[in-house]
């Protein structure tokens, strides 16, 4: 099973890393087994910060951006064995008052 860690790296899903005019300023993720040593699901929470002041059309860009990232899939080497690893698409982001954007992402990891 891939550790979250390098779940989220396959995606560029990290800290500090920059879409758009947003930066990512937190990423938590667990899993949880659904199938031991073939299926892991990956709960993931992600904030985006403006790295200046932001429009809407400025967060619908962020948010195409993520899509796109997020929407391909990726093979990652565990210990012993690759899984396939992909992120459902978001129904929606966020927006805090703040400026922040904020996701809640489920992902998965499957043994090939």
């Amino acid at each position: 099973m891939p550790t979250p860690t390098k779940f989220l790296k396959a995606f560029g899903l990290t800290k500090g890393a920059k879409f758009g005019n947003y930066q990512i300023v937190s990423v938590v993720a667990h899993h949880e087994t659904i199938e031991e040593y073939q299926l892991y699901e990956y709960h993931i929470k992600l904030v985006l910060s403006p790295l200046s002041s932001s429009s809407y059309k400025e967060m619908d860009k962020t948010d195409n951006l993520i899509i796109q990232v997020i929407k391909k899939s990726h093979d990652v080497k565990a210990t012993r064995n690759y899984y396939r690893c992909e992120i459902d698409p978001p129904s929606s982001y966020f927006f805090k008052n703040n400026g922040n954007m904020e996701y809640d992402l489920v992902g998965y990891g499957k043994r090939i």
